[in-house]
């Protein structure tokens, strides 16, 4: 039996790898950069929100 996929299924796949690989720096940078910024905290929080 040979399975194929449909267009639709295929564009949820790639949405869902490329929320799965490029969704974790949203996570990860924010507190990174945080710990760079030292004493200019907000300054760095307001330009990570701008």
């Amino acid at each position: 039996m040979k399975a194929t996929l449909s267009t639709k299924d295929t564009i949820i796949i790639g949405f869902m790898l490329f929320a799965l690989f490029f969704g974790a720096g949203n996570m990860i940078y924010p507190p990174e950069l945080g710990q760079y910024a030292g004493t200019n905290v907000w300054k760095a929080m307001g330009g990570f929100f701008y």
